[in-house]
Formats: structure tokens, sequence, C-alpha cells
């Protein structure tokens, strides 16, 4: 019987434009069964929201990286421009 994979790197597939800003464990993560012996046994009017409002904060995440980019001043040179 062959080994039965439990953990995924798709990070190669997706480096181009927004969908390269995605959280880190979306691309690289392994398979642990107890959230999966959790989701079996949850209603899903409750796992849906959570699935739901996991992939929304990653595309969330993914658009404020590429139209909101963080600044690059330092708290001494803000501290400075006050003084």
């Amino acid at each position: 019987m062959p080994p039965v994979p439990l953990s995924w790197n798709i990070a190669g597939l997706f480096t181009e434009g927004s969908l390269q800003y995605g959280h880190a464990s979306v691309y690289r993560n392994q398979i642990d069964f107890l959230f999966v012996t959790v989701a079996f046994f949850m209603p899903s009017r409750i796992g849906f929201p959570l699935w739901f409002l996991n992939l929304a904060g990653d595309g969330y995440g993914a658009v404020r990286e590429v139209y909101f980019p963080p600044r690059q001043e330092h708290s001494s040179a803000l501290w400075a421009k006050v003084a």
C-alpha cells in the first residue's frame, strides 16, 4: 500500500500577481488529525463560516499587500520629525 501524503507544498504554483502574498499556511502545511476529527463531527452551519472566513481573510491580506504596501519609515524617523 503506498503511503498517504500528509503535507503539501504548492508555493511554486503561486508566483505571480497577488496570489503570492497569501498566508504561508495555505501553500505549505500538513494535516493534523485532531482538526480532521473535530471538523468531521462539527455541524456544517459552524464549519462553513470558519472555512469561508479563513479564505476571505487570506484574500483580504493579499489585496492589502498589493494595493496598500507597508511604509518604509521607521519610528525613530517619525519622532525626529515631531521633535
